[in-house]
């Protein structure tokens, strides 16, 4: 049974292990941090037998949310967790007075672009090179 709940302490260690296997090393200490604190920046982990399979790290300012990092454990994708973690997250968004939501996502990650499709993200524009070279692609969608 997957579990989802805000980001607490003992989850930061979990979750920058996921964020160096999955992704590489670009998830920062701080702004973990400052999730558990409500600083800026919220976040939320997917739980299997007490274990964390999956996060969701996002900013709010000014009623914009950035999706800023997003993942799942490799042994868990393809069960809906990438799905429930922006769900729970929109939910809470809007709850704090977010009306829109922008990610940016990697050129190449069709895995991740088709998710965003599907949870109603739209491109609005690429950045050339953003990604050491690779482009990026700008979706957003309202909350």
């Amino acid at each position: 049974m997957i579990s989802i709940r805000a980001i607490a302490s003992g989850d930061i260690g979990a979750i920058l292990s996921l964020e160096r296997a999955r992704i590489g090393d670009s998830l920062g200490l701080v702004e973990l941090e400052q999730a558990v604190k409500g600083a800026g920046y919220l976040c939320w982990v997917a739980t299997a037998d007490e274990r964390l399979v999956g996060y969701i790290l996002c900013s709010l300012t000014s009623g914009e949310a950035e999706l800023y990092s997003i993942a799942v454990a490799p042994d868990h994708e393809g069960r809906g967790i990438g799905r429930a973690l922006m769900d729970e997250a929109f939910k809470e968004l809007k709850a704090h007075g977010a009306q829109k939501i922008l990610l940016e996502v990697e050129v190449g990650n069709e895995r991740a672009y088709r998710l965003y499709l599907r949870q109603g993200f739209k491109e609005y524009r690429r950045r050339k090179g953003y990604y050491g070279g690779v482009d990026a692609i700008c979706m957003e969608r309202e909350i």
